[in-house]
């Protein structure tokens, strides 16, 4: 009868996510999305570990509780006050994570960035993330009749991460809360005739910060 034998340590292959874009903070509805981490070697089943990432949140990755895979796979929610423009992982706490011989993994404070499991290439997915609130103000308003244009001045508004210069998608002019602003057209003292909302502007433009 073949014994088979072997003292070689897991390494960590990589993360993966098929996540991508920018993710901010919701209490209400948590914000969350799935990594799959890849190991060199199939571990036992129920086994999880713990990697940290570089806006200090952890994530939890657990291997299948049947079968013996090199996959484990965590859930990472969007805490408040997190802020990175590239999300990645910066330590792994190896847990009891063991392959069928019982070789632990090795720990590690390798630097792993995030990539897209969906292309060939795998191609560096970035992910930001971002729970920072604006710091824009308004000062005056400004309107023209005849054009339809409402000009907006203050200040801090490239701190809403929306481009200079260049015409506004609707994604990026809906990160303002436009509800704020309310518009007295008859210009009487009573309350507020109309109040703006994204689905009501047709374009926007960020002409200066």
């Amino acid at each position: 009868m073949a014994i088979s034998y072997d003292n070689a340590q897991i390494t960590v292959v990589g993360f993966t996510t098929s996540a991508s874009g920018d993710y901010g903070y919701d209490a209400e509805n948590p914000i969350t999305f799935d990594i799959t981490l890849t190991l060199s070697q199939a571990v036992q089943p129920g086994t999880s570990l713990v990697a940290t990432f570089n806006t200090e949140n952890t994530v939890t990755f657990s291997a299948s509780s049947t079968d013996q895979l090199t996959t484990l796979t965590g859930t990472y929610t969007v805490g408040l006050g997190e802020s990175k423009n590239k999300l990645q992982v910066t330590e792994i706490d190896p847990g009891d994570v063991t392959d069928i011989y019982g070789n632990p993994l090795a720990g590690s404070t390798d630097i792993y960035s995030l990539y897209n499991n969906l292309t060939v290439s795998k191609v560096e997915q970035v992910i930001t993330i971002d729970t920072q609130a604006p710091t824009a103000s308004v000062s005056s308003v400004g309107y023209n009749g005849s054009t339809g244009v409402i000009t907006l001045n203050g200040s801090g508004f490239s701190s809403t991460n929306v481009p200079l210069l260049s015409d506004l998608t609707s994604a990026e002019y809906s990160v303002l809360d436009w509800s704020k602003v309310t518009w007295n057209i008859v210009g009487s003292d009573r309350t507020a005739d109309f109040t703006l909302s994204a689905s009501k502007i047709a374009s926007a433009v960020l002409s200066s910060d």
